[in-house]
C-alpha cells in the first residue's frame, strides 16, 4: 500500500468518527459574565479554603498547647521528686559523715590513750 491510498484510507477512517459540533460565539457581555461568576465562585471558595484551614490550625495549636502544659505539669513534678531525692541522699549522706566522724573521733581518743599509757 502506497503513502497517498494509507492517506485516504486515514482520512475516511477519520470523517466516519468525527461529529462536527458547531460552534456557536458567545455574545461578550455573557461570556464576561460567566467569567466574573466563575472568578467570583473561585474567589468565595478560596476565601473559605483559607478560613477552614485557619480553623483547623487554631485547633491544632491549642490541642498542642495542652499537650504542652500536661507535660510541663508531669516534668515538673518528675522534677520536683527528684529534686526531693536529692534532698534525702544529702540528709543521708550528712547523718552517715557525722556517725563515721564521731567513730572517727572516738577511735582517735581511744588511739591518744593508748599511746599515752
Amino acid at each position: 500500500m502506497n503513502a497517498a491510498a494509507l492517506s485516504a484510507d486515514l482520512e475516511t477512517a477519520i470523517e466516519t468518527d468525527l461529529k462536527v459540533v458547531p460552534f456557536h460565539p458567545m455574545d461578550p457581555e455573557t461570556e464576561l459574565e460567566r467569567l466574573a461568576k466563575a472568578h467570583r465562585l473561585g474567589v468565595a471558595k478560596y476565601d473559605q479554603r483559607i478560613a477552614d484551614t485557619r480553623k483547623q490550625m487554631k485547633a491544632e495549636v491549642a490541642m498542642l498547647d495542652a499537650d504542652r502544659k500536661a507535660e510541663k505539669l508531669r516534668h515538673d513534678a518528675e522534677m520536683a521528686a527528684i529534686a526531693e531525692r536529692i534532698a534525702e541522699a544529702r540528709a543521708k549522706a550528712d547523718k552517715d559523715i557525722a556517725a563515721d566522724r564521731r567513730l572517727s573521733a572516738s577511735c582517735s581518743a581511744a588511739l591518744d590513750a593508748l599511746v599515752r599509757e
